[in-house]
């Protein structure tokens, strides 16, 4: 597929496409005879694809593998406050040199 057809390609979904998706959807939600797991399905489906389930960093509490060294150290020291962590506790367990369960 050429570069112009595969750009031709992605605005008629991005226009036809997406308006028949939604419809579908629509069509679905308005099915009195929809279970409720299509119900619950086309539902979210319609929602992220407005945004309104998208979670900021400021609605949900990120992973640790998702946070920043600053974000890890924040909430370290949030724990340490709330009394979560006791303050003599060291974040690694291992020093240089220790053995580990991948050894």
């Amino acid at each position: 597929m050429t570069k112009k057809a595969s750009t031709a390609l992605r605005a008629r979904i991005r226009g036809e496409g997406a308006e028949a998706a939604f419809e579908a959807l629509l069509r679905v939600c308005r099915d009195p005879k929809a279970s409720s797991q299509a119900l619950a399905s086309a539902g979210n489906a319609i929602f992220r694809a407005a945004g309104l389930w998208k979670e900021s960093e400021d609605d949900r509490d990120l992973q640790p593998h998702e946070m920043t060294a600053e974000q890890l150290q924040a909430r370290i020291e949030a724990l340490r406050r709330r009394g979560e962590l006791d303050p003599g506790e060291e974040e690694d367990d291992l020093t240089p040199g220790d053995e580990s369960v991948f050894d």
